[in-house]
């Protein structure tokens, strides 16, 4: 800002020289007037200039601020999912079904072809629906996590992708977190590659045979469960 005030300074020690010079009235007028719309102009693209910098800025800031407070709902959620209480219910999809089937006491049918986790918090919203595709072979593992605000609007999701290989540990997984705003507008995109204790994995995720994982992201709770082809009782 010192700089600025300067060099506006010493544009106008120039010009001052410039018309000092002049004995015609008529023309000094004309260049002082000339010159201090020119100056004036100047001074305005400057103001815009760095008006529109400092907004970009906040604006900056404010969408990082959004984004650390969904980080840490979101992990206050996984939290809880590590817990595996009474909040967690499990589904499975058999093949042939159109509706899912509940689990209790790990009574599982014969074959299945997706399992559901869905998690409520204490007021009984639905805070997390994941979505698990069964692997026959035992080699490949997914996980698609949606997780919901107290309005049942979703802010996060992450598309987990594990795969069985003789890289260092046997496991390499590609995580892709997506996060969102009340109106479904995505805020940031990150992508990971870990190893089986989520440390970075620093080789192209091309040189490993993940599968071609198709998904859909749902905006709501309501909108996932009809999407998974189940509706829960309220």
């Amino acid at each position: 800002m010192c700089r600025f005030f300067e060099l506006v300074c010493l544009l106008l020690i120039k010009l001052i020289e410039r018309v000092e010079n002049l004995t015609n009235p008529a023309t000094f007028l004309y260049l002082t007037m000339q010159n201090s719309f020119l100056v004036l102009s100047w001074l305005l693209t400057c103001y815009i200039q760095v008006n529109k910098a400092y907004s970009s800025r906040k604006q900056a800031d404010l969408k990082g601020a959004v984004i650390r407070r969904l980080e840490i709902k979101k992990d206050s959620i996984d939290k809880l999912l590590e817990k595996r209480g009474k909040s967690v219910l499990v589904y499975a999809k058999a093949p042939g079904r159109k509706t899912w089937i509940a689990i209790t006491n790990d009574k599982w049918p014969d074959k299945i072809d997706y399992t559901y986790n869905v998690l409520k918090n204490a007021s009984g919203k639905i805070i997390l629906i994941a979505q698990i595709p069964y692997s026959e072979s035992g080699d490949w593992d997914i996980e698609h996590l949606s997780y919901f605000d107290e309005g049942g609007k979703i802010f996060a999701f992450v598309d987990k992708q594990s795969i069985f290989t003789d890289y260092k540990g046997g496991i390499v997984r590609e995580i892709s977190t997506r996060y969102f705003d009340e109106n479904f507008h995505q805020l940031k995109k990150a992508d990971e590659l870990v190893d089986k204790d989520f440390k970075p994995v620093r080789v192209d995720k091309h040189n490993f045979d993940f599968r071609d994982d198709q998904f859909i992201i749902y905006k709501n709770a309501n909108e996932c469960l009809g999407g998974y082809g189940f509706r829960l009782a309220q």
